[in-house]
């Protein structure tokens, strides 16, 4: 495997791996349906409703006293992005 801090010449755009989609392993949706966010979600990407992003922030704050509410925001976040990303194409 090459290392980019010791291959001074090494040009990112021309390795084979810049063309695969990366490879989230991860329990998205779980975490999204346990916490209720699902319809909150799907509802603020298609109407780009304050309402609908402002319940989602409010159930993400009451997951705060949860072990770890890191995976929860990353699930979000990728689940957003997922969607946008889709919807544009």
């Amino acid at each position: 495997m090459l290392d980019p801090f010791n291959t001074p010449d090494l040009k990112v755009d021309k390795l084979p791996e810049i063309e695969l989609f990366p490879t989230v392993l991860s329990r998205i949706k779980e975490l999204i349906d346990a916490a209720g966010l699902r319809t909150h979600i799907v509802d603020w990407i298609k109407t780009k409703s304050e309402t609908h992003l402002t319940e989602i922030c409010t159930k993400l704050e009451s997951n705060i006293e949860e072990k770890s509410i890191e995976p929860l925001v990353e699930s979000v976040v990728l689940q957003l992005g997922d969607n946008l990303i889709n919807n544009e194409n």
